[in-house]
């Protein structure tokens, strides 16, 4: 047995930890031993932005690396990506029919695209 993970599941199982959660209105996340689907969500984007952008590139330095994954994510990951368990759909995107429920169809001219979920911004503007 790993002696970091025992020291890390005790550490999240203390009392303090507990607390600290508690006043900030949050609910601990620890399955029991054995048991790793609770990671899995993580585990799995952490492998798309490795596969995907992080291992595609050679960073000069850590700041350059931190703006690049920031970019895959806002730019590429939540906005374009189409996610399975979303409907084929980018969280944006999901997120946006989820919450206004809009079927409207769009045209987008310059990415010759059409979307009954989100406007393209570039051709649309932000309204």
């Amino acid at each position: 047995v790993d002696p970091f993970i025992r020291t890390a599941a005790a550490s999240y199982a203390s009392g303090l930890h507990q607390a600290l959660l508690a006043r900030h209105g949050l609910v601990g996340s620890m399955s029991r031993k054995g048991n790793c689907w609770d990671n899995a969500v993580m585990e799995r984007f952490f492998l798309s932005l490795k596969t995907e952008r992080v291992w595609q590139r050679d960073y000069a330095n850590h700041a350059e690396a931190m703006s690049d994954m920031a970019d895959y994510i806002m730019a590429f990951y939540n906005s374009v990506r189409l996610h399975f368990k979303l409907g084929n759909l980018p969280p944006y995107a999901f997120e946006h029919q989820s919450a206004i429920g809009n079927r409207s169809t769009y045209r987008c001219v310059r990415k010759n695209l059409t979307s009954t979920v989100l406007p393209c911004l570039e051709c649309h503007g932000e309204g």
